[in-house]
């Protein structure tokens, strides 16, 4: 770790140009089929799962975030004792001036969590991509942006992600939404900025197999994102439409994703945009075409993550509480719900659902299962029986 994020990114893409020089090997042709980074541990997971009550099982479907900086304060104690989350997400503002002082609040986060959920731990999320998405102040090495490790080529991206995840581990962080798999282009570089690896799809989709690869080799889980693509508009403010043919999703979209699925990604995040070709009526995050595409199409077995229920792109879905049942019946495994709020909603809406028979339970345990599975592979779970 250092203490001159400023200085710390030049050095490491300095020192990584080097490793782009003429006689890197060719980019290799795409994998398949794609392996099942679940399939050792997708019995125990299941067993688990089924053994868990519906409250735990629709707990583990939520991603929440919560306050305080450094410390969980009465409200995050209470809405973690109440509401024993699958995963939590950490904003810069939960994040005290030294990155170590962070580690205490995390630590109590697990204990209440493990108390209140069948002993089963969390998810500790954040987006630690570098560049502009960069959450830290002191303590954690400033990572350069996307576009500046795609340019300086695969073995820089690589030893970026293996900075990223051994000092994400040191924190008790065990989860990073990151990285952007997708490409950019004129649609969505307005939105993405210096986020994405590439404009080419198959060498963004090469190089954030590369970042994500050395990152889990450190033992921090990644989230690719953000399925199937963005387009001009940002989701925190507009419901972003990508007006695009089949074809061109087969031939820009899909290739990333299908790359990093085939490296073995542990969670896909889902945009909120909008593909008319392949869903007229519904964002990529509820729509059961695009999430059924990426599943079974990409062959994908890991978490179907929907990005910030609270988002304005979702603001006319009729609250987060119907959007979080859309996404878990479209076939997403958890969903984002960056407050506590927002996090209520969500799992009273997908609980009643359950117990209703509006959401199947076989739906609800499945999600579960393949949640759980994770958390074995990324030794979070431990000897939970």
């Amino acid at each position: 770790m250092t203490k001159h994020p400023a200085a710390a990114a030049v050095l490491i893409l300095a020192s990584l140009v080097s490793s782009c020089l003429p006689g890197d090997p060719p980019v290799p042709a795409a994998s398949a089929p794609p392996p099942d980074p679940w399939g050792a541990h997708r019995e125990r997971a299941r067993g688990l799962a089924a053994g868990l009550s519906l409250e735990t099982a629709c707990a583990q479907l939520i991603m929440t975030g919560i306050s305080g900086r450094g410390v969980l304060d009465q409200s995050s104690r209470l809405l973690l004792s109440d509401l024993p989350a699958g995963a939590v997400i950490l904003f810069g503002f939960n994040i005290p001036p030294e990155a170590r002082d962070l580690k205490p609040a995390i630590d109590q986060a697990q204990e209440i969590a493990r108390t209140a959920g069948a002993g089963i731990p969390l998810f500790i999320a954040v987006d630690h991509e570098g560049g502009e998405v960069f959450r830290f102040r002191e303590g954690m090495t400033r990572l350069p942006s996307a576009r500046a490790l795609g340019d300086a080529g695969p073995e820089a991206v690589s030893k970026a992600g293996s900075a990223a995840g051994r000092e994400l581990k040191a924190l008790g962080i065990n989860l990073n939404l990151a990285p952007v798999a997708e490409a950019w282009d004129a649609r969505n570089g307005g939105f993405l900025g210096t986020r994405a690896f590439s404009a080419d799809p198959e060498t963004a989709g090469v190089l954030a197999a590369s970042f994500l690869t050395a990152q889990q080799a450190e033992g921090i889980a990644a989230a690719a994102k953000h399925y199937p693509g963005n387009g001009a508009g940002d989701p925190h403010k507009v419901a972003p439409v990508v007006p695009v043919s089949r074809e061109e999703i087969a031939g820009f979209y899909d290739p990333p994703f299908r790359r990093v699925v085939g490296a073995g990604v542990a969670a896909v995040m889902v945009s909120h945009a909008v593909f008319p070709a392949l869903d007229p009526d519904a964002p990529a995050s509820l729509s059961p075409a695009v999430i059924g595409r990426l599943k079974e199409g990409l062959g994908f077995r890991g978490i179907v993550l929907t990005d910030d229920l609270a988002m304005k792109a979702l603001s006319g879905e009729g609250g987060a509480g119907a959007a979080a049942v859309a996404a878990v019946s479209a076939g997403a495994d958890m969903v984002m719900a960056s407050g506590g709020r927002v996090a209520r909603e969500a799992y009273r809406a997908l609980l009643e659902a359950a117990r209703s028979g509006a959401l199947p339970a076989e739906r609800v345990r499945d999600a579960a299962a393949r949640i759980l599975a994770q958390k074995i592979r990324f030794g979070i779970l431990g000897d939970l029986e």
